[in-house]
């Protein structure tokens, strides 16, 4: 019996081990600016703790009619956000989408994904998705894109938002 509950010990430590490495952030060096960057998919506390992430949550926040309205139109899509942990654009406007996201009908239905600064590596993450520029935020309505915020909003966020919810 003793054998038999080593065993079994031994078997939970190694899938613990595997569901704990499952879960780490890849990270990729960047051997000319010497930074890590974070690529892949990821849930939004591999970035929350980041400086610029605190410092641009609440930046353009929309009023709360167009918040209103964002929750009118949100339901049913779902948001594939495409960043890179080392570009400012996306220090500034992923902390800023991610606020709207919390507080509106997309809440879990945001994908998040870290890219590399090389455009032909980016296709490893984000395959098909001919994502040039970043942030790139693809907005889908049942699984079909309905729209994409490139860089910058071309208003302001909750507009570029709504603009692509209601067309």
């Amino acid at each position: 019996m003793q054998g038999f509950q080593s065993v079994l010990l031994l078997t939970a430590v190694f899938a613990l081990q595997s569901f704990i490495g499952l879960r780490a952030q890849e990270v990729i060096f960047d051997s000319i600016e010497q930074v890590n960057i974070l690529v892949g998919k990821m849930d939004k506390s591999s970035i929350s703790d980041s400086a610029w992430y605190g410092e641009n949550y609440s930046i353009d926040y929309p009023s709360p009619d167009k918040i209103e309205l964002i929750e009118k139109y949100a339901k049913g899509v779902s948001v594939e956000v495409y960043f890179g942990s080392w570009c400012s654009d996306s220090y500034t406007w992923v902390p800023a989408f991610l606020n709207i996201a919390d507080n509106s009908a997309f809440g879990k239905a945001v994908t998040i994904v870290g890219l590399p600064k090389s455009i032909l590596k980016r296709e490893t993450y984000a395959p098909g998705k001919n994502i040039l520029k970043v942030p790139t935020f693809v907005f889908k309505r049942e699984g079909v894109e309905i729209g994409r915020i490139i860089e910058s909003p071309t208003e302001n966020l909750g507009d570029d938002i709504i603009k692509i919810l209601v067309n």
